[in-house]
Formats: C-alpha cells, structure tokens, sequence
C-alpha cells in the first residue's frame, strides 16, 4: 500500500525504513520531488509474518489494532503525527498466492499467463532472466519471471503476475509460489469501497474495507483474468484440432503447433480426444497416442510440460471461495 502526506519531516532527509526481526521491510517513508510530500509504503504482512511470502487476509483483522499501534508509533517517530487520515492511498496491492508441486514447471504457468493477457500494443512490462549455453556462454532462452499487464479498460488497476518466491531469494528453498496481484489505483480503492473522495488509511486498517477490498479482487480475476485464460485454451485447442483434421499427422501437428502447446500437453491431449471422437476412434486410443508422442518428444530433447492449466484451476477455484 502506497500512500501521500504533505508537511514537513525534518527526519526524512530522502528515505527512512523500518524493518522486521527478519531484516524484511515493512514500512518506508521517501520524500518526492515535490515540497513537502512523502510517499509512505506499508506492507501490511511483514508486520506481523516474517516475510510477505502469504497476503494479510480477513483472518489477520484480529491483529489490527496491533498493526495499527506499530503503524502509528513509527509514523509518530518518523513524521511528527500519528493521524493515519492524513495518509492518503494512491495505490494498493492485494494478491493470491498458489504453491506450486516440484514436479510442474511454474515457470510455464507465468509464460503461458503472460501469453494471454499481454497486449502487443499495450504498455507494459516482463521481468525475465536468461539461460546460458555452457558452451558458448551465450543466450539461450529468456525466462519471464513476472510481468505487469496495461491498466484495464476502467482505468483502476493493472495485474501483476510473478515468481514469489525468486523474488524472494528462496527458489529451490521452498515449493515453488507463483503470486496473482492486482494494483489497485487511488480510483479503484474508491471504488472497492464505495466511498467518494479520497481514502486515507484510516478507512482501509478496518475488517469491513479489507472484505470490500477482497470482493473486488475476486470480482476482478473473474471478469478480466480467467476469461482470456479461458479463451488463449480453447483457441490453442482449436488450432491443434484444425491441423489434426486437415491431416497433417499428430506428431507432425505437434511439432507445428509446439508454440502453443509448450505450456501444458493438456492442450494437445484435449485436441487429439477431440480428432478421435470425430474419427470414430476411442477416447483410449487417443490417450495411448498421447502417451507415445510424449515419449517421442522427450527422447529428442523437447521439454514437455504438463499440470500447469491445473495448477491455475486450483488457484482461480481458491480465489473463488472467497466469494461471499
């Protein structure tokens, strides 16, 4: 959570920070380029969690008043005042986070997110690294490690997709986590809340705003996450099939269509019961088929990813059962 106040802090020469038991950040206080005015950044679960690997949630209100003395004393100590409705928001995070089996590439679950909801002629940003070549110690292939999409069409919020976990430091310390965060802007908190005008932190440090808050965000990954999702599957899907029914030969086709079925077989299997069921064939002899292009492709060195759509299943069905 991002917020604005305007005064003078003789103690903020540029930046003050406060930090947890665990060294993780949890509050900071930067001056602006204008006279006067301070951003102040709050990440809510690093008050009361060594790190903000898990959001705060409905289950931490009880520790509200706790967060909200820790707040006030160091805003106190840092700014002169603890009246929190001096801070106005202008931007909040809330996000869910999705442990990922050792065996699934979670690597495959961001690319293929990043695949259906960025936008060519979008503004936007990926964050990624690359893989060298042993040998030539060149660039091989880029991994995304996150990216942020264009603000959506109501101008409230833009969606972050990432590895947790890599930011973090503890890739290969911990399950993979992949993390779906939405950014919320000072007009989307407004709106999430139902209040006109500005929205200071007092309104947000209560049970019933962060439930407002929650609703919206299921609201939003229903209505603008999952249905491109949804859509990027059944297209691949089709275009996998079309080739299929044009003869080309499954392993033909999935050699052609690898570009969309690298992020899940799922993809491909679906295709190929689809092509069986037209043909008069078994929906066995589709899989049997299946199973011998996998091993095919596996033997000449073709990464075959599997269990990613699932994954963001679980995930999506979890944000749901917020849903009140």
């Amino acid at each position: 959570m991002i917020m604005e106040i305007t005064g003078k802090c003789p103690k903020v020469e540029q930046r003050v920070e406060k930090r947890n038991k665990q060294g993780r950040l949890y509050l900071e206080v930067d001056k602006t380029k204008r006279k006067d005015t301070y951003n102040v950044t709050i990440i809510l679960p690093s008050i009361i969690r060594p790190t903000n690997l898990f959001g705060f949630s409905l289950l931490d209100s009880v520790k509200l008043e706790y967060v909200i003395d820790i707040v006030k004393h160091d805003l106190l100590e840092i700014l002169g005042t603890d009246d929190l409705k001096q801070l106005v928001v202008k931007k909040l995070e809330i996000n869910a986070n999705k442990s990922v089996p050792s065996r699934v590439n979670a690597d495959a679950i961001t690319e293929l997110m990043a695949r259906a909801l960025l936008k060519s002629d979008a503004q936007q940003i990926e964050h990624c690294h690359g893989v060298n070549i042993r040998e030539a110690r060149t660039i091989k292939t880029k991994v995304i490690d996150g990216f942020k999409t264009a603000r959506d069409s109501s101008g409230r919020y833009q969606c972050k997709f990432y590895r947790k976990d890599r930011q973090l430091g503890l890739e290969n310390k911990i399950e993979p986590t992949i993390r779906m965060e939405i950014v919320y802007n000072a007009k989307g908190v407004s709106q999430a809340l139902g209040k006109k005008g500005l929205v200071t932190l007092t309104d947000i440090l209560k049970q019933s705003s962060m439930q407002k808050l929650i609703q919206r965000y299921v609201m939003d990954v229903r209505a603008s996450i999952m249905p491109p999702i949804r859509l990027y599957l059944e297209d691949a899907t089709n275009l996998v099939l079309n080739d299929l029914k044009a003869g080309n030969g499954a392993y033909k086709t999935f050699l052609r269509r690898y570009d969309v079925i690298q992020y899940d077989y799922r993809i491909f299997r679906v295709a190929m019961s689809k092509f069986y069921k037209i043909v008069g064939n078994t929906k066995q002899s589709a899989s049997v088929q299946c199973s011998r292009i996998k091993t095919k492709a596996i033997e000449e060195g073709i990464v075959v990813n599997e269990g990613t759509v699932k994954q963001l299943e679980e995930m999506f069905r979890e944000i749901r059962l917020q849903e009140v």
